[in-house]
């Protein structure tokens, strides 16, 4: 499986690592707070944002956001709006052409747009995941794709 990382390891950005780890994905979880990044790697768990849930074995955290942006394929971003433009300039340089990006961030402001203006129209497509809601153990998601919708649910521990 191809190398993705998550921006944001927050309860929702932790919940779509560990979703993608289950599905057998190496996932890069970029946490802002280096020692959640010390936690998530020594005990898979984030106690403070995702308390109880064990994490796969397939997601790799780390605080750097060169280490978690390098030679990925795919970046979903879950950086709180009023925080993505200065995460995204911060990590632009380490994110390779053709990679493509999911906004899955809660917010007001355009991601699209954010995403464009700071890393450039052509170098890389983007996609919004829309959050409709999580218990627990469960997500129900959906996404838009060059104006296609889709919803499904699916369970964070499998």
């Amino acid at each position: 499986m191809e190398k993705l990382t998550v921006l944001g390891a927050g309860s929702w950005g932790t919940s779509i690592a560990n979703l993608l780890g289950n599905n057998g994905h190496r996932v890069n979880l970029w946490c802002f707070e280096e020692e959640t990044a010390e936690e998530i790697a020594k005990s898979k768990e984030n106690s403070i944002y995702l308390p109880e849930i064990k994490l796969s074995e397939n997601i790799m955290p780390t605080s750097s956001l060169e280490e978690a942006c390098t030679n990925t394929k795919r970046i979903i971003s879950v950086v709180p709006s009023q925080f993505t433009r200065s995460v995204i300039k911060k990590a632009n340089n380490f994110i390779p052409d053709e990679c493509l990006f999911v906004s899955a961030s809660k917010g007001i402001e355009k991601k699209f747009e954010i995403f464009r203006s700071v890393c450039g129209h052509t170098r890389h497509r983007v996609m919004r995941l829309h959050f409709i809601g999580m218990q627990r153990d469960r997500v129900r998601i959906s996404h838009e794709d060059e104006g296609k919708h889709n919803e499904q649910k699916t369970s964070l521990t499998q």
